[in-house]
């Protein structure tokens, strides 16, 4: 644990917690045992693509230590060659370089050295790195361009465009920079956190003055060091700080006049006061203020819009998907941010430009609580499935979070309090876990942690965040509302109003929110959190939560409206215009929350519980299907059905609106799902089809055990002989864990059991099977099937479509874990 002696030592990584703290809410400092360096470097390597061989690590050393003496220290692997001249390094991590094609280059703050690592003397604060280099390969050099403005305004670092090499890192291009223009870079090494920044130039005035980072116009989310180059990177260092507002100077030896009694009386210091507005106008006026404002959206409020319903721009997912191929790397944070950008905006994050997130992400390294909070909310914000052999899955993911609770309840960046921005997103990722007693257990003590550290005037007073902050308490709001707390109730209310109440104070006339009560303008950070907050919120008013979740269809209204005035068209709400939980209807406002680069899929929320739903397909939606050449592909987890184009292209010629219903059927004898399926057009049921579609039925996996793939069948209830009859050119793929069969024609399908000569596997007197009947009263009947629908299915079954339709699908993947 970080012991608060060690505090002094380490406060400038402190004030980068406080960054991730206040302005990040998702990023920060696990527990750990960290220790200052005296005298130390950092050492990494990688291969010719970037990927890691040996992780960055701090290296304590002592005077004449050489590069050689540092990596043969970190890699037991070390493989290389003496000569008179020194040593040859051959080999690192396990990875030997051939004479004839590539060799390890070396390079020291981005610098490539032409002496050999064994020749080259380290100082304090060198970072060096050695890249596997392809002899026959141009050297690709990337410009950045670096700055540096102090606390009064005065330039330190004349923005200037240095050239770095690739795979170096934003604190070689700090080092190079200052190195142009003679200034002076001080900074310290740790255990844990590795190099950061003291000062540059001159000493800060006041200790509690930090220097903070921003690339291409964000805050970093990284350290310089984790934050490999790009060809026109721009790197901006500025002085913040969390310093206490200074009290006047007592001037005791001049002669002042005293202010009359009543004027003194409302000479406050600036200070929260509770608004009396109602949370419905604040998350219009922000969400206003967003989208008037754009360039001060960050991903928080890019997916707070799209749970919104919004109408935003999907500028940012386009950029974040164009920028994903073969190179893409990066960190645990990075890749679930992006992931979650992605996905709010309808995009695959497992097939983005043939990269599956989902697998890299899972085969990151993840020491810190937040990085293992932000992948869980990444891959659950749309249910993705977990590929085979990766690293980590959600059990792992949630095990490893538990185990890091403190003792007084909740989760923390470092120390032993509790954090609310930590542990507020920790409640909103264990919120679809509650059915298990350890994390209900553990989001209950996190919930009651965060109540008694609650301050008097209804927010949480951090001494890193510099005071009470709207960051805070926005993230505590967002986990409240996950599980389902008020943060109006009376456990989160004090004497100066209750949590929702402090964080509405903290917002501007213009929509925006500043980070302290003193503060005169607003917080990029504040603003983007604060409006996520308040999309929570009224998620959690209207039944309709958790954020980050954009697998639901069932959206909230825009904000403002009631949840039924009587006179509510259904225009305001994008996702599903229908006051049917059991239809969804898609429109053409809506279908970018279903779209995938190959299909249009709809998972309606709670599908798995519902026994009847309706899927309805308006008519400029129809257009587009045909128009994209894109399925509809309909998925609740025991089946899916997919309707190729030509067979949509038919129905939108019948007439206007297109419905797919599908009815859970309860069989006793069944060994997975049996669903009773019928289409309309405009009321009037279509039953055959110029153009196969395909069915996928989920098995129940402890039903079929010992049965030969064989004996696992579809089987179509025939209406004229009421029996069942088998379909011989159904196949079950267990892998998936479904039988998939194509027809002409719609009716009721189901899973049984095959046996030689047999036609009707239902127990009946007659000699066909009484058709089975749907108990709509009640939730669904008979054995709970698993939830084994997967994109991996989903995929299957469409390419099945592209090859009926005469047309072959490739999807290639080429999956590549980076660090």
């Amino acid at each position: 644990m970080v012991r608060n002696s060690r505090l002094q030592q380490l406060f400038i990584v402190v004030m980068t917690a406080i960054l991730f703290l206040s302005q990040s809410g998702l990023f920060g400092l696990q527990t750990v045992n960290a220790a200052n360096l005296e005298n130390a470097v950092t050492i990494s390597a990688v291969d010719e693509d970037g990927s890691a061989v040996l992780d960055t690590i701090a290296v304590e050393i002592s005077n004449g230590d050489t590069a050689f003496d540092v990596i043969r220290e970190v890699d037991d692997q070390l493989e290389w060659d003496s000569y008179d001249f020194g040593e040859m390094i051959t080999g690192i991590g396990g990875v030997a370089a051939d004479p004839e094609s590539n060799f390890w280059s070396f390079y020291v703050n981005g610098l490539f050295q032409d002496m050999g690592a064994s020749s080259t003397e380290v100082t304090n604060g060198d970072n060096i790195q050695f890249i596997l280099t392809d002899l026959a390969a141009e050297p690709q050099v990337f410009d950045v361009a670096v700055s540096a403005v102090d606390a009064n305004g005065e330039t330190v670092i004349t923005e200037t465009t240095v050239s770095m090499p690739q795979y170096t890192t934003a604190y070689d291009a700090l080092i190079k920079a200052a190195a142009n223009q003679n200034v002076k870079v001080d900074v310290s090494v740790d255990s844990e956190y590795l190099t950061f920044v003291n000062y540059l130039g001159e000493p800060l005035e006041r200790d509690c003055e930090y220097w903070s980072t921003y690339m291409n116009g964000d805050m970093m989310q990284v350290g310089l060091l984790g934050h490999t180059v790009k060809d026109g990177d721009t790197l901006e260092l500025v002085v913040d700080d969390s310093c206490e507002p200074e009290e006047p100077a007592d001037e005791e030896d001049e002669k002042s006049e005293e202010p009359p009694v009543n004027e003194k009386d409302k000479k406050k210091d600036k200070e929260q006061v509770v608004a009396d507005k109602d949370y419905t106008e604040a998350l219009q006026a922000v969400i206003n203020y967003l989208s008037s404002n754009p360039a001060e959206m960050d991903w928080y409020g890019f997916s707070a819009l799209h749970s919104a319903g919004a109408d935003v721009s999907n500028d940012m997912a386009e950029e974040v998907a164009a920028s994903i191929n073969d190179d893409y790397s990066g960190n645990a944070t990075e890749i679930a941010k992006n992931i979650i950008i992605l996905t709010s905006a309808g995009y695959d994050a497992t097939d983005i430009n043939g990269i599956n997130l989902i697998e890299m992400l899972l085969n990151e390294k993840m020491p810190l609580s937040n990085q293992l909070v932000y992948s869980l909310l990444a891959i659950d914000s749309f249910n993705y499935p977990i590929p085979e052999g990766t690293d980590w899955t959600r059990d792992s993911i949630i095990e490893a979070f538990l185990e890091m609770e403190l003792d007084a309840g909740g989760w923390s960046f470092f120390g032993e309090r509790p954090s609310p921005d930590i542990t507020g997103m920790g409640l909103l990722a264990l919120s679809a876990y509650a059915d298990d007693a350890d994390v209900k257990a553990a989001l209950d003590r996190a919930v009651k942690a965060m109540s008694k550290q609650q301050g008097d005037k209804g927010g949480y007073d951090e001494e890193f965040n510099g005071g009470y902050s709207a960051e805070s308490a926005a993230m505590v709001i967002i986990g409240l509302s996950a599980v389902g707390v008020d943060a109006t109730s009376d456990a989160f209310t004090k004497s100066g109003g209750n949590l929702l109440e402090h964080l509405i104070s903290f917002q501007m006339e213009d929509g925006s929110f500043k980070h302290l009560p003193e503060d005169d303008v607003s917080s990029v950070f504040a603003i983007n959190q604060g409006a996520l907050a308040l999309v929570a919120y009224d998620q959690f008013k209207n039944g309709t939560g958790p954020v980050f979740k954009f697998d639901k269809k069932e959206d909230p209204k825009e904000p403002g409206d009631d949840k039924d005035d009587g006179d509510n068209d259904g225009d305001n709400d994008k996702n599903n215009p229908s006051d049917d939980p059991n239809k969804v209807i898609i429109t053409k406002d809506n279908l970018h929350q279903y779209e995938t680069e190959h299909a249009v899929v709809v998972t309606p929320h709670h599908a798995d519980k519902l026994a009847n739903f309706t899927v309805a397909v308006e008519a400029e939606a129809a257009d587009y299907l045909v128009q994209a050449d894109k399925p509809l592909v309909i998925n609740n987890g025991d089946t899916i059905i997919t309707i190729p184009v030509p067979v949509v292209k038919q129905l939108r010629e019948l007439g206007e609106t297109i419905e797919v219903n599908l009815a859970e059927q309860s069989v006793k004898e069944a060994i997975g799902a049996v669903y009773d399926f019928t289409l309309t057009v405009d009321g009037t049921i279509v039953s055959e089809f110029n153009h196969d579609i395909i069915i996928g039925l989920a098995v129940d996996a402890d039903a079929v055990q010992g049965l030969d793939a064989n004996q696992i069948k579809a089987f179509h209830f025939n209406e004229e002989t009421e029996s069942w009859d088998v379909l011989s050119g159904s196949t079950y793929d267990a892998t998936a864990g479904f039988v998939t069969l194509t027809t002409d024609h719609l009716s009721t399908f189901g899973v049984f059991k095959h046996d030689t000569g047999q036609k009707d596997p239902a127990d009946d007197d007659k000699d066909g099977a009484t058709p089975p009947l749907v108990d709509n009263d009640k939730d669904k009947k008979g054995k709970k099937l698993p939830m084994t629908a997967t994109n991996m299915f989903n995929l299957l079954a469409l390419g099945f479509i592209l090859i009926a339709a005469g047309a072959l699908l490739y999807i290639k993947r080429r999956n590549k874990v980076t660090e």
